[in-house]
């Protein structure tokens, strides 16, 4: 890890980065290779800062210096250092933290930098470590034991364990000696691939090798080669590292959603075509059961050669397994023997995936769209149309038979009298035979009309309140044959609302009303009834207001409301209502009255009062007073509730109360020589003041009558 300071701040720590100092905390350096560095002219310590503690463990090396200065500090707070572990440089100077460290990590020791193995130290640079001494490094007291590798470029005093390895100058180039190891495969693109090789750790930015490549462009085994650089640490022949660049993948996704004929080419895209490698194929894509599948289609030889051909599966389309010239429209007749009876035309509709246009007996050119509606005439009509499919028209023409003489009836909403339905049936031209219906989906009734033919008749159902369906069929002397399969229509029960009468309604407050006629435990009503004008405090009458049927009963009832009624309208919210106490009669606000506060619910008969507070209990007890008699100062807490809606308003009062008389403590005073003290005492509002006479009004000055207030504590000393 490499920090850098900016000019004035510290690389890592408090304020890091910046001009100020940060709120400091404490800085954990756990393991691996830590370079931080400043640059400016105040010699600023790269780690650390104000309030800032440093922790280093795990056989961490630090390197902490300023580049301009030998002799910066390195690190600002040393608080812990004793127990730091690991190899740490303070400016250019650096040491072993720790009795037994273990150096894990490749790290260069720079140009004049001084790593000193102490006394009492050991430090061990682990099998597989390197570590490049460009400085110096002394051990003429510590030990130092080398399983792995020292190369020495600058200065090396002391001595070694027995049995370590030697100091060398030099060091051979081999593979593991770089990351990434192994070099991950890249996937062919058509330019040249150059895949980054350092390395390990701390050796990262030594500039001691060069590299260069070979094959590593086209499919195959690429190649790196690394050059030591003359004149360095690292020697040794050239070292040749491979990689593997792979097929390019090509997806083959068929469109989604094709209609497809006998014969015709499954249409696909392709997805990771390299800009100028074409791709080719060979054979087509084949469906079964609505699924496109990869049938035969491949790559051609040349297109294999760079191309990894990948399909994407479970795209459906839908198939007909005849050939496009042979689709045609598929009309149904809706009468008997082919006949059609519709009066609102015939729709010609296209075959799926192809266009249809009516083609008319001049030569205007045809309009293509999904549909075409022919004009309903009456007989038999040859009419002559167009498909069009991928670019290719199909000519075609179908005889059609119409009479849509049939008989009707005049609306298809009945007319209504509550409980009771009137269809109207007519036919104007052979008139009415029979018809038969079927009520709810029950059994089908059929009628034969008296006196037949005739132009017009009804049927007349009463049924119960609610909807409706009829499924009527209706046929005149002709044979001309209609059925209304989807009538309905509803039957509509009384509901009667009347409010009820001698209410006193405050500001706000719902109207009560009773209702008739509701079936079934239904709940039909919305909305509110009004009063008539609600300005003022008066008698008001009652009107329907915003009381309506919900909308799903508006079929099942019709709705009267009783606008006769009158209440007694308060233009008061009824939350704003509260009691009103009797004047206090004690001083100060305080009630002396022995017995108690009365609260008194407002508004005799409309509210109902009940003390709540920290005893309510589940269901307080409601009445038109109670009386408050616990002595001192309080917030007492209580319910209004409306005796009609029962709607609870809570509500607090300050009260003061004190019926208990100030005393005398003891009954007597305390005599000290010439000083006699009387303690009075108030345990609830306190001594407001007192006075006395002594001697029974000596003419000494000492001796008159005394007023005196008192201020302070409830009990107060008087001499």
């Amino acid at each position: 890890m490499k920090a850098r300071g900016d000019s004035g701040g510290s690389a890592i720590g408090s304020g890091a980065g910046y001009t100020d100092s940060g709120s400091g905390g404490t800085i954990k350096i756990s393991g691996g290779v830590v370079d931080a560095s400043t640059y400016d002219d105040a010699n600023t310590a790269p780690i650390g800062g104000t309030n800032t503690a440093v922790e280093i463990t795990d056989k961490a090396v630090v390197f902490a210096y300023n580049t301009k200065k030998d002799d910066n500090t390195g690190i600002s707070s040393t608080t812990g250092e004793s127990q730091w572990k690991g190899i740490v440089f303070k400016g250019k100077t650096g040491k072993v933290y720790g009795n037994d460290v273990t150096l894990s990590e490749n790290v260069v020791i720079p140009d004049g930098f001084t790593l000193t193995v102490d006394e009492g130290k050991k430090l061990t640079v682990a099998e597989d470590a390197i570590v490049v001494n460009k400085g110096t490094i002394v051990c003429s007291n510590g030990t130092l034991e080398n399983s792995g590798t020292i190369v020495n470029k600058g200065t090396f005093t002391g001595t070694m364990t027995s049995g370590s390895n030697s100091v060398v100058t030099a060091l051979a180039l081999s593979a593991d000696m770089f990351v990434p190891n192994p070099i991950p495969d890249y996937v062919y693109t058509g330019k040249t691939i150059k895949p980054g090789v350092t390395l390990k750790g701390g050796l990262g930015n030594e500039d001691v090798y060069s590299v260069s490549y070979s094959d590593n462009t086209n499919i195959g085994k690429g190649k790196i080669k690394v050059t030591a650089n003359e004149g360095t640490w690292l020697t040794g022949n050239p070292l040749e590292l491979s990689f593997t660049i792979t097929k390019a993948p090509l997806t083959v996704a068929p469109k989604e959603g094709q209609i497809l004929y006998k014969g015709e080419t499954i249409e696909y895209e392709t997805y990771g075509e390299i800009k100028d490698k074409a791709v080719a194929f060979s054979g087509a894509l084949s469906i079964s059961n609505k699924v496109i599948d990869k049938g035969t289609l491949e790559l051609t030889t040349e297109s294999a050669a760079i191309y990894e051909l990948k399909f994407l599966t479970g795209v459906k389309a839908t198939h007909f397994d005849i050939k496009p010239e042979d689709a045609d429209v598929t009309l149904t007749p809706n009468g008997s023997n082919g006949w059609f009876t519709t009066t609102e035309g015939i729709t010609f509709t296209a075959p799926d995936g192809f266009t249809i246009a009516q083609v008319n007996g001049d030569a205007s050119t045809p309009t293509y769209g999904e549909s075409f509606v022919f004009a309903n005439a009456e007989g038999t009509n040859t009419v002559s149309y167009s498909l069009q499919r991928n670019g290719t028209t199909y000519s075609k023409s179908k005889e059609v038979k119409i009479d849509h003489t049939a008989p009707a009836i005049t609306a298809n909403d009945p007319v209504i009298d509550k409980l009771k339905a009137t269809f109207t049936l007519t036919d104007a031209t052979s008139g009415i035979a029979s018809y038969s219906y079927k009520l709810d989906g029950g059994t089908e009734q059929t009628e034969k009309v008296e006196d037949a033919p005739k132009n017009s008749c009804q049927l007349v159902i009463e049924n119960t309140a609610g909807s409706h369906t009829l499924v009527l069929t209706i046929t005149d002397v002709a044979g001309n044959e209609v059925t209304y399969d989807n009538l309905s229509f509803n039957l509509l029960a009384d509901l009667t609302v009347t409010p009820e009468k001698d209410q006193k309604l405050y500001k706000g407050e719902s109207i009560l009303y009773e209702v008739t006629g509701i079936l079934d435990g239904d709940e039909p009503l919305t909305g509110a009834l009004e009063l008539e004008e609600s300005g003022t405090d008066g008698i008001r009458t009652i009107k329907k207001g915003t009381l309506t049927l919900k909308e799903e009963y508006k079929t099942k009832y019709a709705l009267t409301v009783v606008e006769s009624v009158t209440a007694t309208y308060v233009n008061t919210d009824p939350s704003t209502i509260d009691i009103t106490l009797d004047e206090a009669g004690g001083n100060d606000g305080w009630y002396t009255t022995e017995g108690g506060i009365i609260f008194a619910a407002p508004a005799s008969g409309d509210f109902v009062i009940a003390l709540t507070g920290s005893e309510l209990k589940a269901d307080p007890a409601y009445e038109s007073s109670f009386t408050w008699s616990t002595e001192g100062s309080y917030t007492v807490k209580y319910n209004l509730r409306r005796t009609t809606t029962e709607i609870v308003y809570e509500k607090t009062k300050d009260v003061k109360y004190d019926h208990t008389a100030p005393a005398l403590k003891d009954g007597a005073p305390t005599v000290s020589y010439l000083e006699a003290t009387f303690t009075l005492t108030d345990a609830t509002s306190g001594i407001a003041s007192y006075s006395y006479t002594l001697d029974d009004g000596s003419t000494d000055p000492a001796n008159v009558g005394h007023n005196d207030n008192v201020n302070g504590d409830p009990e107060a000393p008087s001499p």
